[in-house]
This record gives C-alpha cells, structure tokens and sequence, in this order.
C-alpha cells in the first residue's frame, strides 16, 4: 500500500489498482503516519546539535563535487 505512490508515479504505468474500502482507510492511515514521523524527524533534525548539521552540510557538499567531477 505504501509503495502506490511510487509505482503510480512511473509514467509507463497503467495498470488498475483494486482495492476494499477497508484497505483504502487503513493505507490512508498509513501514509497519514509515514508524512507525520518524516515531519517530525525533519523537525528533529533541525533541533540537532550544530556540529551534526554542520557535518551533514559537508557531506552534501562533498556529495555535489563528486557529482560535478564524473
């Protein structure tokens, strides 16, 4: 249930998708749940220590040169 988006997202993608009522709330549940724990990882994030985000930050820069380079 929660791999729909991804499959829909695919442009090739054309198939039908059946489902129960029931199986439609509770996968509704489901990606309410999965939205409010990244929300709140990501605000955890945010409230890291500043070496953490300065680490991540390297990282990612690093990650784009390496990108930029091959």
């Amino acid at each position: 249930m929660l791999a729909l988006p991804y499959l829909t997202s695919n442009p090739s993608f054309n198939g039908t998708i059946y489902a129960t009522e029931p199986t439609t709330q509770i996968g509704r549940k489901f990606m309410e749940e999965l939205i409010t724990n990244i929300k709140r990882g990501h605000h955890q994030e945010l409230q890291s220590h500043d070496t953490s985000k300065t680490l991540i930050k390297a990282l990612t820069k690093e990650e784009e040169e390496l990108h930029k380079k091959y």
